[in-house]
């Protein structure tokens, strides 16, 4: 017992200076975060007018001359957006916001990506409900203008590859090169599963 009790003395003095590194570093890390908001909350306002703002492409989107409840949600919908300012921040944290464009700009920033938010969402149900009722055309056309103005869904990019695949396989090296292109965290999986589509409509076609 006695010949334990060295060793176990020298353990516990380890633990003891590498809890109290830890502890020391996550002082510093929360710091650094601190230090990094005051300076954030500082920045002085900067002009955000000449931003990579989404457009949505109206003229060209099918809206219905007797739409069903349903869509015609989604039309009206897509419409409250007309006229207001689009950007997708995924991935920006607020902080890095105002350390870019200033404090005072983080209300508007804030709206602009909840509205691509909304954007996305929307683009997504209105085309995933005209194709429940078999406006497929209609519906690729919607799918189209989310992947031209940037919507990085993985069901807006897969219900594309779906109508591409089963009307227009051309299309499908356009639709891959925009995933590509995206900022979704999910391109791999989702090109991934686009992949297993189109070897699922292959085999279905050697049988």
């Amino acid at each position: 017992m006695k010949l334990l009790f060295p060793f176990v003395l020298f353990f516990s003095l380890i633990f003891t200076m590498l809890l109290k590194k830890s502890s020391i570093s996550f002082s510093q890390q929360a710091e650094a975060l601190l230090e990094k908001e005051r300076t954030a909350n500082s920045t002085r306002k900067k002009d955000i007018s000449n931003l990579d703002y989404i457009t949505i492409p109206y003229e060209k989107l099918p809206f219905l001359e007797k739409p069903s409840e349903r869509v015609k949600s989604y039309e009206q919908d897509i419409l409250y957006l007309k006229g207001q300012k689009i950007l997708n921040l995924n991935g920006i944290s607020n902080t890095e916001l105002k350390l870019t464009y200033g404090a005072a700009n983080l209300p508007n920033l804030m709206q602009y990506d909840e509205n691509y938010i909304r954007l996305v969402a929307i683009l997504g149900k209105w085309a995933q409900a005209l194709m429940d009722e078999n406006y497929v055309t209609e519906a690729q056309t919607v799918l189209e203008a989310a992947v031209e103005a940037g919507c990085d869904s993985s069901s807006i990019y897969l219900n594309l590859a779906s109508i591409y695949q089963s009307t227009d396989i051309n299309k499908m090296p356009y639709l891959i090169e925009k995933i590509n292109a995206s900022s979704s965290p999910m391109k791999k999986t989702i090109l991934e599963k686009i992949n297993a589509l189109s070897c699922s409509a292959d085999s279905s076609v050697d049988r």
